[in-house]
């Protein structure tokens, strides 16, 4: 696959060029046409340079999904500047991490972070200087009338957009004021899309410290033209998108933002992933493509509007899910309630989001992560020699090399030569590919349980446990075992409509594994803790699991710490 080495910011421009009054992004109720956005991005990449911003800078985006995302984003990249992504829901330990790696010159925030950015700044973190926004500025008039009515859906809309007073603070900046006071539009730089940085993407932080993945313009834009050309229904300029994923994480921010101004799409930008808005502004604008996680379908499908959901989506064409595995009950009761057909597929911060996905076609394979994607090479080999390919059907870690794999990790060289082998990815992955070249993603190498002189993978036990009537989801962990070396524990999430044991789950188990599989602690809980992707913080279940704590009934939901979000 031949991909021009384009900078990002040139996909704005070329939107902006053939379809100048398409509205780009909508947002609580306000359209926005591509050519008023790339002009506030010239505006804004002015007002940037005018706070200090230059090529090879960080800029940090501490936003949730917003107009001011998108504009910052892009006004960033003009300038040759790095964009750092951030989850505003992270508590200030995991912001204190992220901002002393990255040492932006500039940090956008949304107010409701505010306060967390200014604890990571006592911890020790370097934030640059601090440009405040709300999402009020975004919506709609009639949208910020509504705000005021003391009704239950202005009350829900209300806990979503915020809206705190900073203005009395003289050493913050904020986003509409320095737009408005921008001196004027600037010149790009000049950038090497294979050489300069565009996004440095930190990883989800499930096993370990996160760390940065550095990504090229052309990393991006490789990326980008890879996920156009799985969808042949693609139509430039037509399509819409509803972008409920967080443009912080690495599919949301290349299948929500970056895919979608390729396909100069409009962008319906949720600030959550709560079903209630997803029906309300899908159905306003009645979005083609939806790119979401497992974690946002289950909420559909759970959320007992069923006829409105489905109205709602009912013009979606393609919705590609990654961050964990789409599970065939998941996708068929997804298919019933909404009409929806999810496709699963794969991809890590360090392939911009992107590596593997399903046909969308007859071909789907559900419970794999998919084939390829165009231009994009795999291999399984051996998890402790890697310079061995394991055979088709035999477990192994999962390598990929392509035009969108990063070129390492932020400030951690030792990390990106362990991890970058001769231009592959080792992925940490476990994995296993068929002899039709379909992948099905097992573990994560690090979470393989070793137990009594077995290998076992927690995906096994959680397949058995599944298997239990009112199961509705499950996460085994190994915890340490004086005898074993690591014993088995599993937390179980029920839906209510029958009684569930610790002794019935163990029983389940039993029939399906042989007796080394079986987990010694049973825990009862009402959820389990996940990132913004949905990946399981198997650390919070392992710290959970420890020998002190009761074997069965959890009664609360185990708390994530900052830095494992």
């Amino acid at each position: 696959m031949n991909v021009p080495p384009l900078p990002v910011n040139v996909l704005l421009d070329e939107a902006a060029r053939d379809f100048g009054k398409t509205p780009a992004m909508a947002f609580l109720g306000r359209a926005t046409t591509y050519r008023r956005l790339a002009s506030a991005v010239d505006l804004f990449a002015g007002s940037l340079a005018e706070l200090g911003v230059r090529r090879g800078d960080r800029v940090a985006l501490v936003l949730p999904n917003c107009p001011q995302f998108v504009i910052a984003f892009f006004a960033a990249l003009r300038l040759g500047a790095v964009v750092v992504p951030l989850d505003p829901q992270l508590g200030a330990d995991g912001l204190r991490d992220r901002l002393g790696d990255c040492a932006p010159r500039v940090t956008l925030v949304v107010d409701d972070a505010y306060d967390t950015v200014v604890g990571a700044m006592a911890r020790g973190a370097s934030a640059g200087q601090l440009v405040v926004t709300t999402l009020v500025e975004g919506a709609s008039f009639g949208v910020r009338v509504g705000l005021r009515i003391p009704l239950p859906r202005a009350r829900r809309l209300r806990r979503l957009v915020g809206g705190r007073v900073l203005r009395g603070d003289e050493k913050v900046l904020f986003f509409d004021e320095i737009l408005e006071g921008s001196p004027g539009s600037v010149q790009p730089a000049s950038l090497d899309a294979e050489r300069d940085l565009a996004v440095v993407l930190y990883t989800a932080g499930t096993t370990g410290r996160p760390r940065g993945a550095m990504l090229t313009h052309a990393n991006i834009v490789a990326a980008a033209c890879q996920a156009a050309l799985w969808d042949p229904h693609i139509e430039r300029g037509t399509e819409a998108t509803l972008v409920a994923t967080p443009m912080h994480t690495p599919y949301g921010l290349l299948m929500g933002l970056v895919g979608g101004v390729f396909a100069a799409s409009t962008l319906i930008l949720l600030p959550d992933d709560d079903p209630e808005f997803i029906a309300r502004f899908a159905r306003a604008w009645g979005p083609s493509t939806f790119p979401a996680t497992p974690a946002t379908y289950h909420r559909i499908v759970r959320w007992g509007h069923r006829s409105r959901a489905r109205r709602a989506l009912r013009t979606v064409r393609t919705s590609l899910s990654f961050g964990h595995v789409l599970s065939d009950g998941l996708a068929a009761e997804l298919r019933k309630v909404t009409g929806v057909r999810g496709v699963e597929g794969y991809g890590l911060a360090e392939t911009c989001g992107v590596a593997l996905a399903n046909p969308l076609n007859a071909n789907a394979r559900p419970g794999t992560a998919g084939v390829p994607l165009p231009g994009t090479e795999i291999k399984i080999v051996d998890d402790r020699d890697p310079t061995e390919i394991v055979p088709a059907g035999s477990a192994g870690e999962l390598a990929i090399k392509g035009p969108q794999v990063c070129r390492g990790y932020w400030n951690r060289p030792s990390e990106s030569v362990a991890a970058m082998r001769g231009g592959w990815l080792l992925t940490g992955d476990i994995a296993m590919m068929s002899p039709d070249g379909y992948i099905t993603v097992i573990d994560r190498k690090s979470d393989m349980v070793v137990t009594g002189g077995h290998v076992v993978f927690p995906s096994e036990v959680e397949w058995a446990v599944r298997r239990h009537p009112g199961v509705v989801d499950c996460a085994a962990v190994g915890v340490p075992d004086g005898q074993a070396g690591e014993a088995l524990a599993v937390s179980v999430v029920t839906d209510g409509s029958v009684t569930v044991t610790a002794e019935g789950i163990r029983q389940t188990c039993a029939r399906y594994l042989p007796p080394y599989m079986l987990p010694r602690d049973v825990r009862l809980v009402t959820g389990l803790p996940r990132s913004r992707n949905g990946a399981v913080l198997r650390r919070v279940l392992r710290l959970a699991a420890t020998p002190e704590q009761p074997q069965v009934g959890l009664p609360k939901r185990p708390a994530a710490s900052a830095t494992e979000e």
